[in-house]
């Protein structure tokens, strides 16, 4: 079962979400024609995957940007989840 967007985001920046989440899956800050530029897999506790990426920015990323990252994951129940699980994994990392 793949993954969508549910209308769950994460406004950041790749400053705070690489020190959290570990190196990106995808990055490719200079690719203003494509519709994702940078993106994380996340694995949930439960061992589902979820994705956090950017979407149709259409513009060159710098990592202090904030911007809103779309969450996919497989309901909008693990949407919810993962983002307060990034948001956890986000808040140890600056202590």
């Amino acid at each position: 079962m793949g993954t969508s967007y549910h209308s769950v985001d994460i406004t950041s920046n790749i400053e705070t979400l690489t020190p959290a989440l570990g190196k990106p899956l995808f990055q490719d800050l200079n690719a203003v024609d494509d519709k994702v530029q940078i993106e994380y897999a996340i694995t949930l506790p439960n061992g589902n995957e979820v994705y956090l990426y950017s979407w149709k920015e259409y513009r060159r990323l710098d990592t202090a940007y904030y911007i809103d990252f779309h969450i996919g994951a497989r309901s909008r129940e693990e949407s919810l989840f993962a983002r307060d699980f990034i948001n956890n994994l986000i808040m140890e990392s600056r202590s």
